[in-house]
């Protein structure tokens, strides 16, 4: 006998629909589902003091998210992730009135992180009404110590960004148990692979963003040194946006470096517009014409000039040239003054740049074109014909060992 076919079960009507998706929420808590525009209503975002930044993201910060940054040594990762902590911050205080909730993380594996240049970058370090701490810093020695810790802290909801410095320090267990010099294969990636599933939990239903940082090394491959990121292939996956950081330039006055221009380069991107990239200026020390940190109002400046709002001849800079109220100044000095006395003009002015960020504008003509990233392109795609060469140099030895000829295939 023919077996009978299988009856599949009818499709539940509309008003039915909606009760199983209500007993689901109930079974498994409200926040296992979202429908609709609730779904993108769970999502928070905000915007930064640098424009530039903001513009490299796609418009917005997301809150409730895992932000990778990777590149070389000394190129300013942790001066970049301590800067958007700061900005984290500043506007948890802004929306609450209060620093309550304003309180920060550093995963310090690295242990190299400098609270009291922190606050150079915007980072507050206590509260000024209270003087309780904000900065907290876990130096643990195993990685899941670090991870065990930082769950119990981050549940009271009171935790607005973390920090991970670096995958490439942390340790854990098995590493440290190890004999030094003996083999762990994978043991670091298996590590990090699982602190990062476990945080994203955390990070979402928490809405605090985690910071992570990640180094370049060369990997050894077929004899070929390929650059690749610290940290395992599932460190690649959890992020929603991924920067490369790189150091571009030093910032020099009378014959001292006063400065670096760092470059960052967005290659991934689930929050935004992908792709952007820009230079941003670190000061260590205030000036006349800019400020420690990353000089946001600088930035401002410069975009309203790239966007016509300013004017700029020679040394001089005009607001509304040619109209009834034009303003001018004289260097970035003069327009920043005259800006701080009228607020309420920088606030506008502010409010029209900000409103291009998420937008495809004339912004988007403004992408930094480098000879750096051009030559970190040629470097991987010579590497990359090093290790095909490599691999066809072996599969003709081991051919030839056996005494046959090398076919096309094999060639």
């Amino acid at each position: 006998m023919a077996k009978e076919k299988e009856k599949k079960p009818a499709a539940p009507k509309a008003d039915e629909f909606d009760k199983l998706l209500s007993s689901v929420a109930t079974k498994f808590g409200d926040n296992s589902i979202f429908s609709g525009v609730e779904a993108a209503h769970q999502d928070h975002r905000i915007q930064f003091d640098a424009p530039r930044l903001t513009w490299a993201y796609g418009g917005s910060f997301k809150l409730n998210a895992i932000h990778r940054f990777n590149g070389k040594e000394s190129g300013g990762k942790t001066t970049l992730c301590t800067y958007i902590a700061g900005q984290c911050q500043k506007r948890k205080f802004e929306q609450d009135g209060n620093y309550n909730n304003a309180h920060v993380v550093i995963i310090d594996n690295e242990r190299t992180y400098d609270v009291i240049r922190a606050q150079d970058l915007g980072l507050i370090l206590n509260d000024p009404e209270t003087g309780k701490p904000l900065v907290h810093v876990l130096r643990n020695l195993y990685v899941e110590d670090q991870c065990a810790a930082w769950e119990q802290i981050v549940v009271s909801g009171r935790i607005c960004c973390t920090i991970y410095d670096s995958d490439a320090a942390a340790i854990n267990k098995s590493e440290f148990d190890n004999e030094i010099g003996k083999a762990n294969f994978g043991a670091g990636a298996k590590a990090n692979g699982t602190v990062i599933k476990r945080m994203n939990y955390f990070v979402d239903t928490y809405n605090t963003p985690l910071l992570w940082i990640s180094q370049e090394r060369a990997a050894i491959e077929m004899m070929a040194h390929l650059p690749s990121t610290t940290g395992g292939y599932a460190v690649n996956f959890y992020p929603s946006t991924r920067f490369r950081v790189t150091p571009k330039d030093q910032i020099t006055r009378s014959g001292e470096i006063i400065g670096i221009t760092m470059k960052i380069k967005n290659y991934k991107n689930k929050t935004g517009i992908p792709f952007r990239e820009c230079l941003l200026d670190v000061y260590f020390r205030d000036g006349d014409d800019f400020k420690s940190g990353i000089d946001g109002e600088g930035q401002y400046i410069d975009m309203l000039v790239e966007l016509g709002e300013i004017t700029q001849h020679g040394a001089w800079y005009y607001y509304h040239e040619g109209a009834e109220d034009m303003q001018r100044f004289q260097g970035m000095a003069g327009t920043r003054t005259w800006f701080k006395e009228h607020p309420e003009e920088f606030q506008k002015a502010k409010e029209k740049v900000n409103k291009l960020m998420s937008e495809h504008s004339e912004l988007d003509a403004n992408t930094v074109e480098t000879d750096e990233e051009l030559e970190f392109q040629k470097e991987q795609k010579e590497a990359k014909e090093k290790r095909e060469a490599a691999t066809e140099e072996l599969a003709a030895q081991a051919l030839a060992e056996q005494g046959e000829e090398p076919t096309e295939e094999t060639a």
